[in-house]
């Protein structure tokens, strides 16, 4: 059986139990709850009862980094909390590992520094997430802000295919998806 097996066997338990539709627990509350210390949600079901231990054995340390980088993420501003991202992932080991000369692995580690210079300017923003947000509390958070701020690069050179040559602001997106295959072997 599969996590998503697990995440809707959950929510059918917690129907059950709770006889209300609010607050459904999302497959990210499912996961967060196999970490250590995480909530009880998997008390619900024991994930051993549907998952095989192989991929219970899989998800757990998976939770756990997730769970700590939350942990980070409440407490760290945007730029404090990339570097510490860029540590807890070993992204210089994985660039030295995939980096063909040193060029080539200078290129990439500027590129990610790059993105952390840019978060500079949310480092008095507090901390990137809040931890629990309360009924009618805004979701807008530093992290959010800059993430839909980097979202979208603005290219301000002129269209060389404009026939009257009059010049106009060309937007190039760039997505996660797109992303894939560029700098890791996955993207989550």
């Amino acid at each position: 059986m599969s996590f998503f097996n697990y995440c809707d066997a959950v929510t059918e338990k917690y129907l059950e139990t709770a006889n209300s539709r609010d607050d459904l627990p999302t497959p990210m509350d499912v996961l967060m709850s196999l970490a250590p210390a995480g909530d009880a949600i998997e008390m619900l079901i024991p994930p051993k009862d549907i998952m095989s231990n192989r991929s219970i054995n899989k998800f757990i340390p998976f939770a756990s980094s997730l769970s700590s980088l939350r942990r980070k993420a409440e407490v760290q501003g945007v730029p404090d909390f990339l570097l510490s991202l860029i540590e807890d992932l070993g992204l210089k080991g994985h660039f030295d590992t995939i980096s063909k000369t040193r060029d080539e692995y200078e290129d990439r580690l500027g590129n990610v520094m790059e993105l952390v210079r840019a978060a500079e300017r949310y480092k008095d923003d507090g901390p990137c997430i809040s931890p629990v947000l309360g009924d009618g509390e805004s979701t807008e958070t530093p992290l959010g802000n800059f993430l839909d701020d980097v979202a979208l690069i603005a290219d301000l050179a002129p269209d060389e295919s404009d026939s009257e040559g009059a010049s106009r602001v060309v937007a190039n997106l760039l997505t996660i998806h797109s992303s894939k295959g560029m700098e890791f072997d996955a993207v989550l």
